[in-house]
């Protein structure tokens, strides 16, 4: 029998596990070493656990051509709608906006922000991140009003979809019992896109 902690920090993941030992049968049948069959654990998180999402830096590839025409404005916009356990949206979006002036070819800018913070037990989270050259203000918030409005829709109308599949494997729970290595790269079938 053997027994191990695995860490509190290890990602939540299927693992897979083999154990290697020293061959001392004294036969040279098997070789220098012992290995066992592949034995799966599944690390799944703690229902306490919350997770954030975070940005770090804003690196510009290339500037709007040609360069001599003036500085270029960029709009950093990230939206985060969560999927509730009770499988409803949650009702208040993380909206997150970042400016910056004056952005070149090169340019690395910091940018540590919180796009999403997990409070409560959720089923997952849809993130959209846009960014934009800004030459006009009001196209602008015209265009991040109008993004805000149609992601959150999008959002609604998947949670449904979802709804309906999980009802169809035995609700939310079942989730458990695929292990979210399974779970989370399902595709979505194209009529629902």
């Amino acid at each position: 029998m053997l027994t191990f902690r695995v860490p509190d920090d290890l990602a939540p993941a299927r693992y897979e596990m083999t154990v290697v030992v020293p061959n001392i049968t004294g036969s040279d049948t098997f070789g220098d070493q012992l290995v066992s069959n592949t034995e799966y654990i599944m690390v799944v998180p703690s229902p306490t656990a919350r997770f954030e999402i975070t940005s770090e830096k804003l690196h510009a590839r290339s500037e709007t051509s040609p360069s001599w025409a003036g500085s270029d404005e960029v709009g950093f916009h990230a939206l985060a709608v969560a999927l509730l356990a009770d499988l409803s949206i949650d009702p208040n979006p993380t909206d997150t906006r970042v400016r910056f002036g004056n952005v070149d070819s090169g340019d690395v800018r910091p940018m540590t922000r919180v796009l999403y913070s997990q409070q409560a037990p959720i089923l997952g989270v849809a993130l959209a991140i846009l960014g934009h050259e800004v030459d006009s203000e009001d196209a602008y918030e015209d265009l991040t009003v109008e993004f805000t409005d149609v992601f959150v829709d999008l959002v609604k109308e998947q949670a449904k979809w979802v709804a309906g599949a999980l009802a169809a494997v035995g609700g939310a729970s079942a989730l458990g019992k695929l292990g979210p290595g399974s779970w989370r790269t399902r595709s979505v079938p194209p009529s629902s896109r």
